[in-house]
């Protein structure tokens, strides 16, 4: 083995040993899935770990250091030995790397949840916005409509003397009306002849229903 493979393999095997002493206390506080939920709760992360995975770590990571100072004694005999044992068993850490993997899929499937959940809030608002404004609109049109009317009575339009005045006046005005029904805001509109205050009453019924 040449100096430079010589030096990439102890980098490479001080990396995955740090790993694994790291991989240890963490591994107390990190989530597990259960029975298709990610359990954060910490009493239940550090039983569930210890009574797992907790043993098996703590053995592979006592013959990594054993083997580190029976090499820096230079006993080769019982570095062969533990090495042997240590690779039997190292297949068992491809287990916890699917766990790792697994609960990884778990988070992000839990993410596109939250999206998921979230974008149909954002458009459940933005829907009732909308029938909101259409629902004013029509109410609004149709409160002009009727103070518009020619009746023998006088009308809100004509109290206002609204029929000469601009377009966008009047509708602002009826749809200032149509708002203050539903409890947004006040106004000094108030219905005149019969018509004016039997489409008053149901509107002011449809609102106390919403």
């Amino acid at each position: 083995v040449g100096l430079g493979e010589s030096l990439l393999l102890t980098i490479m095997f001080w990396i995955a040993h740090l790993y694994w002493n790291a991989a240890i206390p963490l591994s107390f506080i990190t989530g597990y899935d259960e029975d298709g939920l990610l359990v954060l709760n910490l009493r239940k992360t550090c039983r569930s770990y210890g009574t797992t995975w907790f043993v098996l770590d703590l053995a592979l990571v006592s013959l990594d250091w054993t083997i580190l100072v029976l090499d820096s004694d230079g006993d080769s005999a019982g570095v062969a030995r533990l090495s042997r044992t240590i690779r039997s068993l190292r297949f068992l850490r491809l287990l916890r790397l699917g766990r790792v993997v697994r609960l990884g899929s778990i988070i992000e499937s839990i993410k596109e949840q939250l999206s998921s959940r979230m974008a149909n809030i954002q458009y459940s608002i933005m829907k009732i916005i909308f029938q909101l404004l259409i629902y004013n609109h029509i109410i609004a049109c149709l409160w002009y409509g009727i103070g518009a009317e020619d009746h023998s009575d006088s009308s809100w339009v004509e109290h206002l003397q609204l029929k000469e005045r601009s377009v966008s006046l009047r509708y602002a005005t009826s749809l200032h009306w149509a708002y203050a029904q539903l409890g947004v805001g006040s106004t000094d509109i108030e219905a005149i002849n019969l018509n004016e205050r039997i489409f008053s009453i149901i509107i002011s019924f449809m609102a106390l229903l919403s």
